[in-house]
C-alpha cells in the first residue's frame, strides 16, 4: 500500500474520481479513510461512522513526494535538518548534513551540492549551514497553471561551469492574453576531476542531461499538447546539435545522438549567458540568494513573451567546419563533375543508381532526423532528372549550347534527324512529329540519351529485366516509351548478348578449330598397334534357341586400327571391366596385341586399365630377370583416355560405331538371335566393314582396284588370299612387294585427304583461366546446366586449348570447350 497522488481541473471531476476510488476499494475489503486536498469540498464527506474519514486539519503541512505541501495554500516548503553540533567538521559529516535536504525535482539545486570539502573553505561551510536554515522560508506554488487539452511550452536551459553542469525546465502556460512560468524541475551534476574535460564538453554534457530531464517531464505531461524548446549560452553544442554526428569524434557523436533523439536540432536556441537560469545551478548560489532571485523561479524576462513563430532561429556552426566553408565552397562547384560520374561507374542497377542520388540529396536539403523512411515519387523524379542532365551535358554539350542560342542543330550532329529541343526542367527532348497522337508527353517527346553512356547501359539493363529478359524488339519498345536512344537498336542487341540469364538459357559454344591429326593416324604401323575402343547400345540376345526364350543385355565391343581404320568385332554379355578384358584378350589373340589403345572414360575402359597396371606392376615386383623385365615392358598397353563428356575426340571410332549400327539394323532388324548366331553375324559384318574403300572412287573405267582396310589385313581386298605362285621364296617376295605398293598407295591416297578440315575450320581466342562457364548436359535443358569456373588450361602442341579443368560445387571437372558456354561477367 502507498499514497495516491492526483489531481482535478474541476471539482465535479475531482469528487468523481473520490468515489470511483472509494466504490473501488470497499469492493475489496478496503475502507480510505486518509485525505488531505486543498479543497473543503473534498474534506467534507458524511459517511457512516465505519467509514469515518480523517483529513489532518489539525495539521499545518504533510509530506508529498518527500517535500512539505501546506495544503491550504497549495505550495511546497522545505523543512531543514542542518544540526549546530561543535563536533569537528569533516567530509563525511559535510556529506551527510548536505544528504539530508531531500529535493526530488531539484527545485533549490543551486545549493544542494559542492565539492570535496578542503580544510581552507571550512569558515565558508560554516557561514553557508548556518544559511541553508533560510531554506524553510521558500514558498514554491505546485500548480504548473494548466488547463485541460492547454497548450503547454517546456522551455529547458542547460549550462556549465569548471565545478558543475546543470540544466532547469519552465512551463509556459496562456491565459487570456496573460502568461504564467513556473519552475518545474531541475538537475545538476558535478563534474569529474579524474580526467579534466574542456568546456565545451561540459556545455554538451549538461545538454544531455537537460534532453533525458525533459524526456521524464514530457512523459509525465502526455496528456497535454507540449511544444519543447531547449536553450543553451554555447555556440559550440549549438553547432555541434545542428551539424552532422557523423562527422564528430566519438565523445562528441555519441552525446549529440543521444540529445537530439529526444530534443531535435529545431528545438535548440541559443541565450545570452547572464539571461541562462541554468548558471544559476552550475555556479551555485547560498540560500540567502537563491530566496529572492527571479531568474531560477521564473526564468528570463522575456520568456512571458516569447514567440516563436517570429523568432529567427539560425543554424549555427562550429569553429571545425568555418574553417570548412571555403573547401565546401570550391567543392560544391565541382560536385556534379566529380560525384555523379562516379557513382554512375559504380552502380551495377539503374534503380540503385537513382535512389541512392535521391537519398543523397534529401540528406543535403533536410540534415534532421524527423524525415519519412522512404522515399517520395518527386524526389525519384528529381534524382532521375539530374542524372539525365548531367549524361545529356557531357555527350550533347554543343548541341545543348546551340540550342540555347536558338541555332540550329548541325546537319553532322546525330541529333539532327530529331529537332530536339529543350523542356522546362532543362532535359534534352525530341520535337517529332506525333503532336496530334493521342500518346502520353513521354512518347511523343521522349528524353535523348547517348548509346555509349553507362547510364544508358544501366537503362537498358532495367528494361530487359523489367520485360523478363525480352529480345531486342520487345526491349526497345519498352524503352521509346519514354527515352530515344541515338542508335539505340544496335546498343539494345549488343547489351542483350552480354546478359547472363539470357546466356545461361540460350548457350552459346564456340568450338575451337579442329587440331591436327595424332601420330597413331599419321604414321605407318602394324594393324592394331594404335586400337581406338567403344561400345555400341545393348542388343538383345536370346539364351537359347526355341520360341519364348528369355533374352539377356550383350553389347558389341568395336576395335579400330587408328592408321588403317580397320574394325574388329567382339560380342560381350556385360559392361564390367572383366568382361572387357576377355574381349581384349581374343581380340589379341587374332589381330596381335595392341601397345596403346584409346577411348573414352568409360568405367569399364578405366577399370581394364587399373587391373592391366596392377598384373604388370605385381610380375615387375616378383621377377627380378632384366631380360624378362625388357620383354615385358615391351608388351606392355598403354591406355590413352580422352576429356570426359567429348566424343569427337573418338570421331574415328564413333563413325565404326555408326556404320556397324547401320548394317545391323537393316540384317537383324527386330530378330533376336543367340550368342552363336550373333558371333557369327559380327565376324561377318566385320569383313564387309573391313572391305570399304578408304578413299573415294573415281568414274575412271579402268580404275578398279581400291584400297580398303582388308588390305593391311590380308593383303587383299578379297576375304581369302588367292594362291598364284607355289615356290616359297617367290611368294615371300610377292606378300613384301604387295604390302609395301599397299603402304605406298596409303600415303598417297589416303593420308593426304586427311589434311582438309571439314568443320571448325576458324581458330577462336582461347578461354582464360577465372572465367565463368556453364557446362553442357544433355539431360538437363540450359537453364539447369551446371555452372564452373577454369581454373587450368589444356593447350593442345599447336598452342589451341580445347580441354580444360573446372572448380564446380561437385569438385573439380575436365571437360572440352565444345560443352562449355562462356557467361560474360560485367566488370562495374
Amino acid at each position: 500500500m502507498d499514497d495516491l497522488l492526483y489531481g482535478a481541473h474541476s471539482m465535479t471531476s475531482a469528487l468523481e474520481l473520490q468515489q470511483e476510488l472509494i466504490r473501488l476499494l470497499q469492493s475489496g475489503g478496503f475502507n480510505l479513510r486518509k485525505w488531505n486536498s486543498n479543497k473543503e469540498e473534498l474534506l467534507n464527506i458524511n459517511n457512516n461512522q465505519d467509514n469515518k474519514n480523517f483529513n489532518f486539519k489539525h495539521a499545518h503541512s504533510s509530506k508529498t513526494l518527500g517535500l512539505s505541501w501546506i495544503s491550504k495554500q497549495d505550495i511546497f516548503t522545505f523543512q531543514t535538518k542542518i544540526t549546530d553540533s561543535e563536533k569537528k567538521c569533516t567530509k563525511r559529516s559535510l556529506l551527510s548534513e548536505i544528504s539530508k535536504q531531500f529535493d526530488p525535482i531539484g527545485l533549490i539545486a543551486p545549493i544542494t551540492w559542492d565539492d570535496e570539502l578542503p580544510e581552507e573553505i571550512l569558515v565558508e561551510w560554516i557561514n553557508m549551514k548556518h544559511g541553508i536554515k533560510m531554506i524553510d522560508q521558500l514558498q514554491i506554488p505546485r500548480w504548473l497553471g494548466t488547463k485541460e487539452n492547454s497548450l503547454v511550452e517546456l522551455h529547458g536551459f542547460c549550462d556549465s561551469s569548471e565545478r558543475a553542469f546543470g540544466c532547469a525546465i519552465y512551463c509556459r502556460t496562456s491565459k487570456n492574453h496573460h502568461s504564467m512560468v513556473v519552475l518545474v524541475a531541475a538537475k545538476t551534476r558535478l563534474v569529474p576531476i579524474k580526467k579534466p574535460i574542456t568546456i565545451p564538453r561540459l556545455e554538451l554534457n549538461a545538454a544531455v542531461l537537460l534532453s533525458k530531464l525533459m524526456n521524464k517531464v514530457v512523459n509525465c505531461l502526455s496528456t497535454y499538447n507540449i511544444q519543447s524548446f531547449g536553450w543553451c549560452d554555447s555556440t559550440a553544442v549549438l553547432g555541434w546539435l545542428h551539424g552532422d554526428a557523423a562527422r564528430w569524434k566519438p565523445f562528441v557523436a555519441n552525446r549529440v545522438k543521444q540529445v537530439i533523439t529526444n530534443m531535435p536540432p529545431a528545438c535548440w536556441r541559443y541565450v545570452k549567458s547572464e539571461e541562462n537560469p541554468a548558471d544559476c545551478a552550475s555556479r551555485g548560489l547560498t540560500a540567502g540568494q537563491l530566496k529572492g532571485h527571479p531568474l531560477w523561479w521564473q526564468g528570463p524576462s522575456w520568456l512571458l513573451t516569447y514567440k516563436q513563430d517570429v523568432e529567427n532561429n539560425p543554424m549555427y556552426t562550429t569553429n571545425e567546419e568555418e574553417k570548412q566553408v571555403l573547401v565546401a565552397q570550391k567543392a560544391k562547384e565541382e560536385e556534379k563533375s566529380y560525384i555523379l560520374p562516379q557513382l554512375i561507374e559504380k552502380q551495377s542497377s539503374f534503380t540503385r543508381l537513382v535512389r541512392i542520388l535521391a537519398w543523397i540529396l534529401r540528406v543535403k536539403k533536410d540534415k534532421t532526423k524527423q524525415r519519412q523512411p522512404y522515399l517520395t515519387i518527386s524526389e525519384l523524379q528529381t534524382a532521375t532528372n539530374l542524372l539525365i542532365k548531367h549524361v545529356q551535358s557531357a555527350e550533347f554539350k554543343d548541341d545543348i549550347n546551340n540550342i540555347t542560342q536558338n541555332k540550329q542543330v548541325p546537319k553532322k550532329s546525330p541529333l539532327s534527324k530529331l529537332n530536339p529541343f529543350i523542356d522546362k526542367n532543362g532535359i534534352l527532348r525530341v520535337d517529332g512529329r506525333l503532336e496530334l497522337a493521342n500518346i502520353t508527353y513521354n512518347m511523343k517527346h521522349p528524353i535523348i540519351l547517348p548509346n555509349r553512356s553507362r547510364f544508358t547501359q544501366l537503362l537498358i539493363d532495367s528494361a530487359h529485366k523489367i520485360t523478363f529478359h525480352g529480345g531486342a524488339r520487345l526491349t526497345s519498345a519498352f524503352i521509346r516509351q519514354k527515352y530515344w536512344i541515338v542508335g539505340g537498336n544496335r546498343t539494345i542487341k549488343r547489351l542483350i548478348r552480354t546478359c547472363i540469364t539470357c546466356r545461361r538459357h540460350a548457350p552459346s559454344i564456340q568450338p575451337q578449330i579442329m587440331g591436327d591429326l595424332p601420330e597413331a593416324r599419321t604414321n605407318p604401323s602394324r594393324p592394331f598397334y594404335h586400337t581406338g575402343v567403344d561400345y555400341t547400345g545393348y542388343v538383345d540376345v536370346k539364351a537359347s534357341k526355341g520360341r519364348g526364350i528369355k533374352t539377356n543385355k550383350g553389347y558389341v565391343a568395336v576395335f579400330v586400327c587408328m592408321a588403317t581404320k580397320a574394325v574388329h568385332l567382339e560380342l560381350v554379355s556385360d559392361l564390367t571391366s572383366s568382361a572387357f578384358l576377355a574381349a581384349l584378350r581374343r581380340m589379341a589373340a587374332r589381330r596381335g596385341a595392341p601397345r596403346h589403345i584409346y577411348c573414352d572414360n568409360g568405367t569399364n575402359f578405366v577399370g581394364a586399365s587399373r587391373v592391366l597396371e596392377q598384373n604388370i606392376k605385381q610380375l615387375k615386383e616378383n621377377i627380378s630377370d632384366p631380360e624378362f623385365l625388357t620383354e615385358l615392358t615391351k608388351m606392355e598397353i598403354e591406355f590413352h583416355f580422352n576429356a570426359p563428356s567429348w566424343p569427337s575426340a573418338g570421331g574415328l571410332w564413333e563413325a565404326a560405331v555408326k556404320s556397324l549400327k547401320y548394317h545391323i539394323k537393316r540384317v537383324i532388324g527386330e530378330q533376336k538371335l543367340t550368342f552363336e548366331e550373333y558371333s557369327t553375324i559380327l565376324t561377318q559384318l566385320e569383313a564387309c566393314l573391313n572391305t570399304r574403300p578408304l578413299c573415294a572412287l573415281t568414274e575412271d573405267v579402268e580404275d578398279l582396284d581400291f584400297l580398303t582396310p582388308s588390305h593391311f589385313l590380308t593383303g587383299t581386298a578379297d576375304v581369302t588370299i588367292l594362291e598364284t605362285e607355289h615356290d616359297a621364296r617367290t611368294r615371300w617376295n610377292l606378300t613384301e612387294k604387295l604390302m609395301a605398293d599397299i603402304w605406298k598407295r596409303w600415303k598417297s591416297e589416303y593420308l593426304t585427304q586427311l589434311t582438309v578440315r571439314n568443320k571448325w575450320k576458324q581458330s577462336t581466342s582461347n578461354i582464360q583461366v577465372g572465367q565463368l562457364v556453364t557446362i553442357q548436359e544433355d539431360n538437363l535443358p540450359a537453364g539447369k546446366w551446371l555452372t564452373g569456373r577454369v581454373i587450368h588450361l589444356h593447350p593442345g602442341k599447336d598452342g589451341f586449348v580445347r580441354v580444360v579443368s573446372l572448380k564446380t560445387k561437385n569438385g573439380i571437372l575436365k571437360r572440352p570447350v565444345t560443352k562449355l558456354s562462356i557467361l560474360p561477367l560485367r566488370v562495374n
